[in-house]
């Protein structure tokens, strides 16, 4: 299944229902796992991290995603800075 076309080093996300079905992982700029894409909303994306004691919820503006490779959605953002779209 073809889910993006390639436009760059990733391909561009046209439909993000597919990803959202298949709950794809998120990861950072520096290559750390953030969690699991699990809905849009608005302009942004909603990613879940199922920790052991708690559940780290990220809205993270679609401007911000860098592309998808087929497996992963891949992001502009360093870990470090992830604390920010925290909600």
């Amino acid at each position: 299944v073809i889910l993006a076309q390639r436009s760059s080093v990733f391909g561009n996300i046209d439909d993000w229902s597919l990803i959202i079905d298949s709950r794809r992982e998120a990861t950072t700029s520096d290559q750390a796992s953030c969690g699991r894409v699990v809905a849009e909303f608005k302009d942004a994306i909603i990613v879940l991290n199922f920790g052991r004691y708690q559940t780290n919820k990220f809205l993270v503006p679609k401007s911000k995603v860098d592309g998808f490779d087929g497996i992963r959605v891949h992001l502009k953002i360093p870990e470090t800075n992830l604390f920010l779209f925290c909600y």
